[in-house]
């Protein structure tokens, strides 16, 4: 998700009609949602996929269905619009890519599944309980292995959705900021 929504974030900045979609009376609000549904859009795709290979081999875990798909949706969420960031942070793909391969794999490290968040320091633990990966993996393993409803991941639920609304802020300031500056710089140039 971080992946494919900085690149779509960059192909977006570097085309053509990038300029026409500045000067456009559309609200940029409309963009930013736009680029968020594509993402998502494809997202879903590929979990009902993965849904459908899972209930085949495992029928029982079609009753942590609606729960499951409501969480990994805000998941989701969260991984798409961090990504994003990156996309309007960056100017090329190549360093949007490696921008986001490189906060996935940082957020990776600070998990369980790399070190043992037990064997870190009792500060970075408290940081690393923080991290979306964390947050994440700890509402589905809620979900999928003790049968819990979305009242028993409410704290999780809590921290992606504070993690969303910053990260929406963020997307706002950024898609202003980089409109002007890089669409107002290349059109001046003549490309």
């Amino acid at each position: 998700s971080v992946l494919l929504s900085s690149i779509t974030v960059i192909r977006e900045k570097i085309s053509a009609a990038y300029f026409r979609n500045y000067i456009s009376p559309t609200s940029s609000a409309i963009f930013i949602v736009s680029t968020y549904l594509t993402n998502i859009l494809i997202i879903i795709l590929q979990l009902v996929i993965v849904f459908g290979v899972m209930i085949s081999i495992n029928p029982g875990l079609s009753g942590v269905l609606a729960n499951v798909s409501i969480a990994l949706l805000i998941i989701t969420t969260t991984f798409i619009l961090l990504g994003m960031i990156v996309g309007y942070v960056f100017s090329s793909e190549e360093t949007a890519t490696v921008g986001s391969i490189s906060i996935s794999t940082l957020l990776l490290f600070f998990s369980n599944t790399i070190v043992p968040l037990e064997t870190l320091p009792a500060g970075f633990r408290q940081m690393a309980n923080l991290n979306i990966f964390v947050v994440g993996e700890s509402a589905l393993r809620k979900i999928i292995l003790f049968d819990s409803t979305l009242k028993g991941i409410a704290n999780e639920l809590k921290i992606l959705a504070i993690y969303i609304v910053v990260f929406v802020l963020i997307i706002i300031i950024l898609y202003r900021v980089s409109s002007e500056i890089y669409n107002i710089k290349k059109h001046l140039k003549g490309k």
